[in-house]
């Protein structure tokens, strides 16, 4: 017995993943085009999200990457489109609650009226509980960002694409709390700038297991990004989320 859990352990694969598709319910504002004249406009719409993520994890590390599309558009106009890549990295420090990590992304965001953006931060952080049931870490570090954004010349109403490149501090928390057998609660808040001039993410939810490898999630979220502004009001995105998840 002890010689076949042997070899069950050896042969456990380091690879896990999930597929999900979500339905969103946002209170948002966004920049809307017509006759070539990009405006402000306040919306509350329904649209659909599909993410693939997948996780190498051997000994000390693990790389993660992650890939979202979200898109919603009408007969008459497009409303979202949202391209999402990332890939994490994280190595905790044997028999120590340390580690280390690191993100980089790149977004094409219409809601923001965002072409191109790019980001690359680096962490250190703790984790603060690491238990079966639950787990609480928290990681600070510093990233560069870059984008490249259509605004608005109020003065002559013509767009005018904006370089912006900055670097800046970050701020990360996730939390993991498995109240029952396969029902657990799920908390994360990312901070990206200084206290004036931020960019937001702050989400909580419920996940149940509801056949195998099959899981339901309700998630609220809020997003902030006081750079996007459109007539000095920063970006704003409320929405409520159910998704199925397919972990493997």
């Amino acid at each position: 017995i002890k010689k076949n859990n042997k070899i069950a352990t050896k042969n456990k694969s380091p690879w896990s993943g999930q597929i999900s598709a979500s339905i969103l319910t946002r209170d948002s504002n966004t920049l809307k085009k017509s006759n070539d004249i990009v405006t402000e406009k306040n919306q509350l719409i329904d649209d659909i999200k599909l993410q693939l993520q997948t996780l190498y994890k051997k000994n000390n590390y693990e790389l993660k990457w992650i890939a979202k599309y979200r898109f919603y558009q009408t007969d008459i106009r497009q409303i979202d489109d949202l391209i999402s890549l990332s890939q994490e990295y994280k190595y905790s420090f044997p028999e120590k609650s340390y580690y280390l990590a690191a993100r980089t992304k790149y977004q094409q965001d219409y809601r923001r009226a965002i072409d191109h953006e790019i980001l690359q931060t680096i962490e250190v952080g703790v984790d603060l509980i690491k238990e079966k049931k639950m787990t609480l870490s928290t990681s600070i570090g510093g990233a560069y960002h870059r984008y490249l954004r259509t605004v608005v010349n109020t003065s002559n109403n013509e767009n005018v694409d904006r370089d912006v490149e900055l670097p800046k501090g970050v701020f990360t928390e996730n939390f993991r709390w498995e109240i029952i057998d396969d029902v657990a609660v799920i908390q994360q808040y990312k901070h990206q700038g200084d206290f004036s001039n931020y960019q937001i993410l702050f989400r909580v939810g419920v996940e149940n297991r509801m056949i195998s490898n099959v899981f339901l999630k309700l998630e609220y979220k809020i997003e902030e990004d006081t750079e996007v502004s459109y007539d000095d009001r920063g970006y704003y995105n409320r929405s409520l989320l159910a998704s199925i998840l397919y972990k493997f």
